[in-house]
């Protein structure tokens, strides 16, 4: 181990891992990586057991060899969960930590206050307790904009040892046994023990509670006044999927021969070329849902309501 890039997920992660290959560092462990060896997946959860629950032996250099022997760089989570004891296990290693300069970090707070004293809801996936440390909590919120409506979606809950745990859909598919199941529903194909599901079900459906809680809530705040707040988990939500039952796998008459037609795509180009997306499954009478912009890069539009 050289390179531990300890920025968090969700900050060019998998860049960053294709940038360390470029440099010559083509061995590079990322979230991704535990797909190609399922058994890292048991040895992460030991892991995460042992530091924040206390279950079984923390993990020292022996353990860490077993994922990351073969490994000149990490990044990622859940590797950079562990960077304190990273650095301890291979002390030799040239740390990359994303910095911020504190002028730029204030200046994008200010302006995050700014929108929110005129927005009505205001929507947030953080890490239990991460907004509100940096004092944009639902209290805080509430006294900067009366009247808000604060959606929180988390992967654990708000409540039990897991609250304060980060995670994200394939995380939650992977803990909670769904890969399992998935993987045996349809038979175990390839001598697969853990199958992702084929969409990220626990996201689509989520972000549905999510609309109908705000929905809920702006009816409650005509009525009643106040300020209100949402809170859906993914772990949730696939308890909620699962209590529906699991059918027996019949794919067959669900897969369509050769390419999927073209008028059932929208295109459009972007900063990164030509980029195509499903179309709307609606249509209203003078007018077509769609896609209005496709995505661009971080920085390219100003922080303002449109």
């Amino acid at each position: 181990m050289e390179v531990p890039s300890l920025g968090l997920g969700r900050t060019g992660t998998l860049s960053m891992q294709e940038a360390l290959k470029i440099l010559g560092y083509p061995n590079t462990y990322h979230y991704s990586s535990i797909f190609a060896n399922v058994q890292d997946a048991h040895m992460w959860n030991e892991a995460l057991r042992a530091k924040y629950q206390g279950h079984g032996k923390p993990f020292g250099r022996r353990e860490w060899d077993q994922p990351l022997g073969h490994c000149r760089a990490i990044t990622d989570v859940p590797a950079v969960c562990f960077w304190r004891e990273s650095l301890e296990a291979y002390p030799d290693v040239k740390v990359d930590l994303v910095d911020r300069d504190e002028d730029k970090w204030y200046k994008s707070c200010s302006k995050l206050r700014d929108l929110i004293r005129t927005c009505d809801v205001f929507l947030q996936s953080y890490r239990p307790g991460a907004l509100g440390k940096r004092g944009f909590g639902p209290a805080e919120l509430a006294a900067l904009k009366p009247g808000i409506i604060y959606a929180n979606l988390s992967a654990f809950g708000t409540a039990g040892p897991w609250a304060g745990h980060r995670g994200f859909d394939s995380l939650v598919q992977t803990c909670s046994g769904m890969n399992v199941s998935e993987a045996a529903s349809s038979g175990n194909v390839d001598g697969q023990v853990a199958r992702p599901l084929p969409c990220q079900a626990l996201d689509n459906t989520s972000g549905y509670f999510l609309a109908t809680g705000i929905a809920a809530a702006v009816y409650k705040r005509a009525v009643e006044g106040g300020a209100w707040q949402i809170d859906v988990s993914l772990a949730g939500t696939m308890k909620f999927l699962r209590s529906l039952g699991q059918v027996t796998p019949s794919n067959d008459d669900l897969l369509a021969e050769g390419e999927v037609p073209r008028h059932y795509f929208e295109e459009h180009e972007s900063a990164f070329g030509t980029l195509r997306a499903v179309k709307h499954s609606a249509s209203i009478e003078g007018a077509m849902p769609g896609w209005d912009s496709m995505a661009r890069p971080l920085g390219s539009d100003e922080p303002e309501w449109l």
